[in-house]
């Protein structure tokens, strides 16, 4: 191989290299169900309860950013979003349904943040909370720290060798009413850049998210996505008791079986 050849092979693997890097940088919202707590237990991924039962559920709303294997070139500083509810098919959560209790991670100076009022965002019957308002940013919920919170810090956790994650808040949802099959799903909508206040560019506009990754600000809506959310289903899983449940019910075995054999 001739050194010209070298030298394109070389300057080849470089690029490929910087273009592998940059289309790995990512920003993600995970609104998951915490593990223990609530009144039927969710799905191993968090994500999912089939066969609800009426009560309070308790979710968790986690900032990732996913990039490089480094950590220490990686911070969010602030993010606009509201939480919506919405139905495939046929909705499962009836009147009386809505979020509840909403609170930011202590991560974000309460001098800093905004907290939006809780509604029905897309007359659905169950309460939202936050704004669709493109022209009115203060209108929205709003995590902030100006000083940056380093994801690969004391206050993240890694999800991957390439993700972490930092909690922007929880978040309860009232569960009533509910329909005899369906679903119905909690997740983050988010400000749609270009339109009303919003942008990632432009002078007075307000962007959506501002965090940094792999050194690189955030500079784009293609860069930022939002997961699967929280879903409550009937008619597509079977149902998880909680732990405590479960040892009932084993206590409850043993008893039959005690009264077997006698």
């Amino acid at each position: 191989m001739t050194f010209r050849s070298k030298m394109s092979v070389l300057a080849g693997a470089v690029v490929a290299l910087i273009l592998g890097s940059q289309a790995n940088a990512a920003f993600n919202y995970d609104l998951r169900f915490t593990a223990a707590g609530n009144p039927v237990a969710p799905s191993a991924d968090l994500h999912t309860v089939n066969n609800p039962t009426a009560g309070v559920y308790h979710l968790q709303l986690w900032a990732q950013i996913s990039g490089n294997a480094t950590l220490t070139d990686d911070s969010i500083s602030s993010g606009f979003f509201a939480i919506t509810s919405s139905t495939s098919g046929t909705k499962l959560l009836g009147s009386g349904s809505a979020v509840l209790n909403p609170a930011y991670a202590t991560t974000w100076p309460a001098a800093q943040v905004q907290t939006a009022a809780l509604a029905d965002l897309n007359a659905d019957g169950i309460g939202d909370w936050g704004s669709l308002d493109q022209a009115s940013p203060t209108s929205w919920n709003l995590y902030q720290n100006v000083a940056g919170v380093p994801t690969g810090g004391a206050v993240g956790q890694q999800v991957n060798s390439t993700t972490w994650e930092v909690l922007v808040g929880t978040i309860d949802v009232n569960v009533a009413n509910l329909a005899a099959s369906g679903t119905s799903t909690f997740n983050v909508t988010l400000p749609v850049a270009g339109q009303g206040s919003f942008n990632y560019s432009g002078i007075g506009k307000f962007k959506p998210v501002i965090a940094n990754i792999d050194g690189s600000n955030v500079t784009s809506a293609a860069q930022v996505t939002v997961g699967a959310g929280a879903t409550f289903n009937i008619g597509g899983g079977a149902n998880t008791p909680e732990p405590a449940s479960l040892a009932v019910l084993g206590l409850g075995g043993l008893a039959l079986l005690a009264r077997r054999r006698k």
